[in-house]
């Protein structure tokens, strides 16, 4: 999970420097909205804590939240 966390975040925070996103707008988390630029910096903080999360991971989890979030708002 930690690798395609790192791939959604290597690409929201391209278009971010590119300035096709902006840091401050909001994302639909799934339960709620969070500004791009916390979850940004949620997933790299979570990716240097936990950089490898096979199957029985209790991290797994988080990190697709993150990963789904991060999805959600580069498609939209």
């Amino acid at each position: 999970m930690a690798y395609m966390l790192s791939a959604q975040l290597a690409a929201m925070s391209l278009n971010v420097k590119a300035g096709f996103v902006s840091p401050t707008a909001y994302v639909w988390t799934g339960s709620s909205f969070m500004p791009i630029s916390t979850l940004i910096a949620n997933a790299n903080t979570e990716l240097g804590l936990h950089p490898l999360t096979p199957d029985p991971s209790q991290y797994r989890a988080y990190q697709e939240f993150l990963k789904n979030a991060l999805d959600r708002a580069t498609t939209t």
